[in-house]
């Protein structure tokens, strides 16, 4: 079901009421960072969980800062720049198993190529210590985004070495001759496709990706702490 969301000023889905950065008198407020299911892109602003959960809890205010396509990298980002000021008592970051991979590349479509999303965004890692490695977006606006899809070797230029997903499959991304011919192209992007499906629930190398959930959410709980909420 396709539907159209709404934000209010703070950036959190519309829930029908007007919030402020106060705590309303007796109410115990929640912020929810995630992906789409958290934010309820397939049902109507007043039909999503943070919104039933209200209905369900009249002493609970829940911010839904989900973003569809997000992973769990990005929603500690977000929270980083939207927590700060609203006074939280609880903040939550909410995993859907479906997005486990999606910290590990810059590019979704590297581990779903059916992805109907092709923005580069930054990736993440588990550095030397176990602790989280923060990679940024190898391109700065849509523009240049735009560009490494129409210039041959851009994306390995960007992307060798730097995204574990590209390196493994990274001929289908360049201008070998075989492109050329049909069948050589239907090879590579067959071949781009079996990686992804072979490598579910680990990252572009074969690891297992639960110590970058771990890293990402001891991070997350850091920041948490840091603002006086649990």
């Amino acid at each position: 079901q396709s539907t159209v969301a709404s934000y209010d000023r703070f950036g959190a889905r519309e829930c029908g009421e007007d919030r402020t950065e106060e705590v309303p008198l007796g109410r115990r407020r929640i912020l929810a960072f995630g992906c789409s299911f958290t934010n309820g892109t397939e049902v109507a602003d007043d039909e999503t969980w943070a919104v039933r959960m209200e209905a369900e809890r009249p002493e609970l205010e829940v911010f839904n800062f989900g973003v569809p396509a997000y992973g769990l990298g990005q929603a500690l980002m977000r929270m980083e720049r939207r927590a700060p000021g609203l006074g939280a008592d609880e903040i939550w970051l909410v995993m859907m198993p479906a997005a486990a991979q999606r910290p590990s590349t810059h590019l979704r479509l590297l581990v779903r190529t059916w992805t109907s999303i092709p923005w580069l965004k930054p990736r993440f890692s588990v550095n030397e210590s176990g602790g989280l490695a923060r990679h940024p977006n190898p391109v700065s606006s849509i523009e240049e985004t735009l560009r490494l899809f129409d210039e041959p070797g851009a994306f390995n230029e960007r992307l060798a070495g730097a995204d574990p997903w590209y390196d493994a499959v990274r001929r289908a991304f360049t201008a070998a001759p075989e492109h050329a011919f049909f069948l050589g192209r239907l090879f590579w992007s067959w071949r781009t496709f079996k990686n992804g499906e072979r490598l579910r629930g680990l990252d572009g190398r074969g690891d297992s990706l639960v110590p970058l959930h771990l890293a990402i959410a001891l991070e997350f709980d850091a920041r948490v702490r840091e603002l006086g909420a649990t």
